[in-house]
């Protein structure tokens, strides 16, 4: 996940699987903003994703 400004502000790596996993990140510590979380799903395969704590 990083911040509005590009740094990393957490990471973790989820085992590989065929299905779908769901994981929580605990955002209360974080300022209020927008936050940007790429999953990649292969080496080759990702997506970001936008959230807006208020």
């Amino acid at each position: 996940m990083n911040d509005q400004q590009g740094k990393m502000i957490y990471q973790k790596q989820l085992p590989a699987t065929n299905g779908n996993i769901r994981e929580k990140i605990d955002m209360s510590r974080f300022a209020a903003g927008a936050y940007f979380v790429t999953v990649y799903f292969n080496s080759q395969e990702k997506q970001t994703l936008k959230i807006i704590k208020n």
